[in-house]
C-alpha cells in the first residue's frame, strides 16, 4: 500500500492572516482564516500528562502524513481533522511544529496541549468515577489526611 492510499483523513488548514503590528511595534493577535482542506493521514505516537501543582495536562505527539504536492508550511494550523464521512477525529487547534519533506510524501509533527481536570475537580468525582481513572493517574493525586497531606503517594 502506497503513502498516498492511506491518507484517508482530511485536514482542514488554516493561516495567519494578520501581519502587522500594534502602535508598540508587536505581532497583533492572530487571525486564523480557513485556507485548505488536505488529504492526510494523522496519528498519536505519545501521550502524557504534565503535573504541576494543581494542574494537569495532558500533552499528545501528533504526526501527519500529507501528499508530496500538498501546500503545507509550518506557520499554518489544523482545525480540525476529519475521516470521510465528516466525523471528527482530532479536534484542533493543532500547530504544526517541524515539517520534513520526504521523497514521496510530506511527514508533520503536529502539537495539541489538552486541558485535563484539575486536582481539586479529581477529589470531588464520585468513587464509580474514580474508579474508571486510570490507576497511574491515581496515584499522582493526593487526598488530604485531616488537615494534612499524605507522606506519600501510592
Amino acid at each position: 500500500m502506497s503513502v498516498r492510499q492511506a491518507m484517508i483523513h482530511r485536514a482542514f488548514l488554516e493561516n495567519n492572516t494578520a501581519s502587522t503590528t500594534d502602535d508598540y511595534g508587536n505581532p497583533v493577535a492572530p487571525t486564523w482564516a480557513t485556507l485548505a482542506t488536505v488529504a492526510c493521514r494523522v496519528y498519536s505516537k505519545m501521550r502524557r500528562e504534565v503535573i504541576d501543582g494543581d494542574k494537569t495536562a495532558l500533552v499528545e505527539d501528533i504526526r501527519a502524513l500529507f501528499p508530496k504536492g500538498a501546500d503545507v508550511d509550518e506557520d499554518y494550523r489544523i482545525a480540525n481533522v476529519k475521516d470521510r464521512l465528516g466525523v471528527v477525529l482530532f479536534a484542533g487547534p493543532l500547530y504544526i511544529d517541524t515539517l520534513v519533506k520526504r521523497p514521496d510524501h510530506q511527514e508533520a509533527m503536529l502539537n495539541r496541549i489538552q486541558r485535563m481536570l484539575p486536582i481539586t475537580v479529581a477529589k470531588a468525582l464520585t468513587p464509580h468515577a474514580q474508579g474508571r481513572i486510570d490507576s497511574s493517574i491515581r496515584c499522582k493525586i493526593r487526598r488530604p489526611v485531616g488537615n494534612r497531606l499524605p507522606e506519600h503517594s501510592c
